[in-house]
């Protein structure tokens, strides 16, 4: 953040998850902790802004290829891809794109939110 600040722009980017607003069961510490980054990184957001920095939030559904994918057995699976637009489940690439267009330079006017990364599972 101090070649940042320094510089007058910036690009802070964290990876957060639905689940910071839709409980699941068995998920307390993981969206509770998420709930939080969030919330900071809208404070940083606020904070940082008028420095030129901006601080967005990647939220990925589940994501095929991934340790956490690898906790999910398949049944649960099944249901989340049922109740999914885009009948998937997101791929690392899905994800990567979002970071990179928050770290671009044609993302110059977006800051405190986030991107839902999960083919319209967060409609329901």
């Amino acid at each position: 953040m101090p070649a940042m600040l320094e510089q007058g722009w910036g690009r802070i980017i964290y990876l957060g998850t639905g689940l910071s607003r839709a409980p699941r069961e068995g998920m307390i510490a993981l969206g509770t902790a998420k709930a939080a980054l969030a919330q900071f990184a809208r404070y940083l957001a606020q904070e940082l802004g008028p420095r030129g920095i901006t601080v967005n939030i990647v939220e990925p559904g589940p994501v095929e290829d991934t340790r956490m994918a690898s906790v999910i057995d398949e049944e649960h699976k099944r249901r989340q891809v049922a109740v999914t637009p885009l009948g998937r489940l997101a791929y690392p690439g899905d994800v990567a794109q979002v970071v990179a267009f928050y770290a671009s330079e044609d993302n110059a006017f977006m800051t405190g939110t986030s991107a839902a990364v999960n083919g319209g599972m967060s409609m329901y």
